[in-house]
């Protein structure tokens, strides 16, 4: 197995090949249990000292696979799968979300959001006020019965979505997110680098 800092790749193949004033990625393979990554590029030493990457990374383990990576568990899904075309200045092992460049695609079905109140001590996460809209729970709201609100998190049926990278910035215009709760449509930016958000969210019970 292949790890760097936090992140274990598992078992990698990876094919090089030299260019002119650079390298070839002519083949670039990674994976473990939780994921299966493909990808091809270049790096380009000289003028651009640029890395360009493509390729796709498919999951039956989202959460699993984020945990691999050493990064927040945040979403869970049976199967999550992302297409990219990204691009960044310095070496490849340099990657910087303010230097990001390009595109990515994401779809995801049969999972959960974790916890995506706006702080640990928001007295009602935005995924409890979801689950307290929705019309199925109708019935439970009249009886008094508030016990579901207990559950941290929002089940969707699916989730899917375009975004651009640029200036630490992801922007999106169609983020869809479909769930027995509501239905979510979100467009705007939000901030990599500076961790901020300027989003328009409609929430459909």
């Amino acid at each position: 197995d292949v790890r760097y800092n936090e992140m274990d790749f598992g078992t990698v193949q990876l094919q090089l090949r030299p260019i002119l004033a650079g390298v070839s990625i002519k083949e670039f393979q990674a994976g473990n249990s939780s994921y299966h990554l493909i990808a091809s590029g270049a790096w380009h030493r000289q003028e651009k000292k640029l890395t360009e990457f493509i390729g796709q990374l498919d999951s039956p383990n989202l959460s699993g696979f984020l945990q691999s990576w050493g990064l927040p568990a945040s979403i869970t899904a049976e199967q999550a799968h992302i297409r990219f075309n990204l691009q960044w200045s310095g070496a490849p092992y340099d990657v910087n979300l303010a230097k990001l460049r390009g595109n990515f695609s994401f779809t995801a079905t049969n999972g959960q959001i974790v916890d995506i109140g706006s702080s640990a001590e928001a007295k009602l996460s935005f995924g409890r006020l979801l689950t307290f809209l929705s019309l199925q729970s109708l019935g439970r709201r009249l009886q008094l019965d508030f016990s579901d609100l207990k559950a941290k998190g929002f089940d969707f049926t699916s989730l899917q979505g375009h975004f651009s990278l640029r200036d630490g910035n992801a922007f999106t215009r169609d983020v869809e997110i479909e769930g027995p709760v509501a239905a979510i449509a979100i467009t705007g930016r939000i901030g990599l680098q500076a961790k901020d958000y300027d989003l328009t969210i409609k929430v459909v019970p």
